[in-house]
């Protein structure tokens, strides 16, 4: 026997075609309802990452920077027929992607359909340009992407506290993507306080193509842990701090010893960018990723000029607005 709250989303669907109100090429959504939404799924960069405690539980407590940029991938999300068989499929441009609960995008939708009570037929397209498995939190911004994405479809049955319930039990860094821009992480990464900072740099990501395991970076980070006691709070050097010259000394990722020392070429990416002209290059998470921040366009479009011959390579920016600030639009 279906409960009030599976009724109501079957009705709600039923009534897609309308309930949408179309504005030139996008499709505004009120309380509406669609059948379908494209939305994109944004990246993100880690502006310095320390470990400052250790857990009972076995988890690392750490400090970092969440800086949202705006390399993407795209997710298209389909509610198919009431009257067609229930289940989500998931179809995407990477040959060899898992498609089934392992794939995060996947579990998200899972547990959004059952954390809202309902049985749908959910179709998911992700098209993937965020490299994997490279510290750019590609995965988790798809978790994020795809629990708002159905919350929209479907007339936001779930409440913000109850998305950001879900974004927890799917991982750490997928809170951050439910609000984006930029914000300062704590615990494991799911404290998140927002930070009122405007940056005005351009940003060079080059992937190396090599995967690193975050629990093998975790289970063989050697330090000592960082005393927040006599080290400035991150998030008080990126607003009190606008000179970019003084990041290379402040923002420090403690995974970039263990990362570099097994894997030279990373390293080497990561000095080639400051000798390209960045003012400031770093790992993102444990990798393999490594960033450059430029002050100068002309200056990183030269380094991606320099990179692209060898490496996946992109220029972006950092963005000071979440994909809930974002109007959710449709193709086609």
């Amino acid at each position: 026997m279906q409960n009030k709250s599976t009724e109501s989303i079957r009705n709600r669907v039923h009534d897609w075609n309308n309930r949408s109100r179309p504005v030139g090429k996008r499709l505004v959504h009120d309380a509406a309802i669609s059948s379908h939404l494209t939305i994109p799924s944004y990246a993100k960069i880690n502006l310095g990452l320390r470990i400052v405690g250790k857990r009972s539980d076995g988890y690392h407590d750490l400090e970092t920077i969440f800086q949202q940029i705006s390399l993407r991938d795209t997710i298209a999300i389909e509610l198919a027929s009431p009257n067609k068989e229930l289940g989500i499929r998931l179809s995407s441009n990477i040959p060899g992607l898992p498609v089934d609960s392992s794939n995060l995008a996947v579990r998200a939708a899972e547990l959004f359909c059952e954390k809202a009570g309902c049985a749908l037929s959910i179709k998911i397209d992700l098209q993937k340009t965020i490299p994997i498995g490279a510290g750019l939190g590609g995965g988790s911004s798809n978790a994020a992407t795809v629990l708002l994405g159905l919350n929209r479809l479907l007339g936001c049955p779930l409440a913000e506290a109850e998305l950001h319930s879900c974004a927890v039990r799917l991982g750490a860094d997928v809170p951050f993507f439910l609000r984006g821009g930029v914000a300062v992480a704590t615990g494991i990464g799911d404290v998140l306080k927002s930070l009122a900072y405007t940056p005005n740099y351009h940003i060079v990501i080059v992937a190396p193509g090599i995967a690193i395991s975050t629990k093998w970076a975790y289970t063989n980070l050697k330090i000592r842990l960082t005393n927040t006691k006599n080290n400035l709070k991150l998030s008080h050097f990126l607003l009190q701090q606008s000179d970019l010259s003084d990041w290379p000394e402040s923002l420090l990722n403690d995974f970039e010893p263990l990362v570099f020392g097994k894997y030279k070429e990373i390293q080497a990416i990561r000095d080639k960018l400051y000798l390209v002209g960045a003012n400031y290059a770093s790992l993102s998470g444990s990798g393999s990723a490594v960033y450059g921040i430029f002050d100068r366009e002309e200056k990183a479009r030269e380094g991606v000029d320099c990179f692209r011959p060898h490496y996946s390579t992109f220029l972006t920016k950092p963005m000071q607005f979440g994909l809930n600030e974002v109007l959710t639009y449709r193709e086609g």
